[in-house]
């Protein structure tokens, strides 16, 4: 069971590693096809407040994906306690 609920958690979070990476794709597209001159300084504006955080999660995000993965394929025992999980209870014992 807790496997399956890990398996939706990666999922989760690979749907948020799209979104963010679709959110910073189209930021990228309106600040290079922005006309400087027409708004003085959102093109930085918009960098500083959207674009760079958004950029700065998505290597979070990626880190805990990583951790999350090794984690599930290096440590068997990891693996073997999951399996053996009946609720969400059991997790205290981890």
């Amino acid at each position: 069971m807790a496997i399956v609920l890990i398996e939706e958690v990666l999922m989760g979070l690979d749907d948020v590693k799209s979104t963010l990476g679709q959110a910073a794709v189209t930021l990228e597209n309106i600040i290079e096809d922005m006309l400087p001159d027409l708004m003085p300084g959102l093109q930085e504006d918009l960098e500083r407040d959207f674009l760079y955080p958004i950029q700065a999660r998505m290597g979070v995000l990626e880190t805990l994906l990583d951790k999350i993965a090794t984690n599930m394929s290096y440590d068997p025992k990891f693996l073997g306690e999951l399996d053996d999980l009946d609720d969400l209870s059991d997790l205290d014992d981890l």
